[in-house]
């Protein structure tokens, strides 16, 4: 039987208060997260807000913190996006103190898919990639600044994709941004294309056509699927009938 909020705050008393090694606790701490994940919807944010308020007090090793937050942000990819994004709202509000890249990036992917471009910029703006405690590998920032780009040309904001494509780089994140957006408006406009084809659509070399369309079909940013055999791009919509 999944747990009410009154049992999942009291079983995370008792085990704020148990002690014990991290192993130990981390474990106990994600039988009450798969206990919490039984529940429906209507009672499913309630008690993973519980949780995460939990898991981020002060008498909870960062260690663990770490984690347990790992844990949930996997979980929360398979929930509705209501329940996911009213979630990782909560999360982001009571983690600041230990805040972690990941919440940030769930939340954007969730603005994204509902096309909510704006919102999915300026969550990932949020991110202290320069100046946090955190350390960023260079690919990582380098991703996120091309992502913010890619999100404000979709709201037909160049200056601001400019901004962010310049942060690093130069202009070469810039192009890539550029490049990407109409790789994603050609995929609207044609079921299937070769990669010389689609090379002169976007003015740049097939291969490079082919390579950076092969890499946002790995991502699942675009719909479809690669012919080497025959050097064509097959773009498929979104949603399948």
């Amino acid at each position: 039987m999944p747990l009410n909020l009154q049992s999942v705050r009291q079983y995370l008393n008792e085990l704020r208060n148990s002690g014990g090694l991290h192993k130990d606790q981390a474990e106990k701490y994600r039988n009450v997260l798969m206990e919490i994940l039984k529940n429906p919807d209507v009672d499913l944010p309630h008690s993973l807000k519980a949780f995460i308020e939990a898991i981020v007090n002060e008498n909870v090793s960062l260690v663990i913190s770490r984690q347990l937050l790992t844990d949930v942000s996997t979980h929360l990819a398979l929930l509705s996006d209501a329940v996911s994004q009213d979630v990782s709202h909560f999360a982001l509000d009571v983690i600041q103190p230990r805040v972690i890249s990941f919440e940030e990036q769930h939340l954007a992917d969730i603005y994204e898919r509902n096309q909510n471009w704006k919102e999915a910029a300026n969550v990932l703006v949020g991110i202290p990639l320069e100046t946090g405690q955190k350390q960023y590998s260079v690919d990582y920032k380098l991703e996120t600044y091309l992502k913010i780009a890619r999100l404000y040309l979709e709201v037909d904001d160049p200056v601001q994709a400019e901004a962010y494509a310049t942060t690093q780089d130069g202009s070469s994140i810039l192009d890539r941004a550029v490049f990407e957006h109409n790789l994603l408006s050609a995929s609207k406009l044609y079921n299937n294309i070769t990669f010389e084809e689609l090379g002169a659509l976007l003015e740049t070399p097939p291969a490079r056509a082919e390579r950076i369309a092969a890499h946002m079909i790995s991502e699942a940013r675009m719909h479809g699927h690669i012919d080497q055999i025959n050097s064509i791009v097959h773009f498929e919509s979104e949603y399948q009938p």
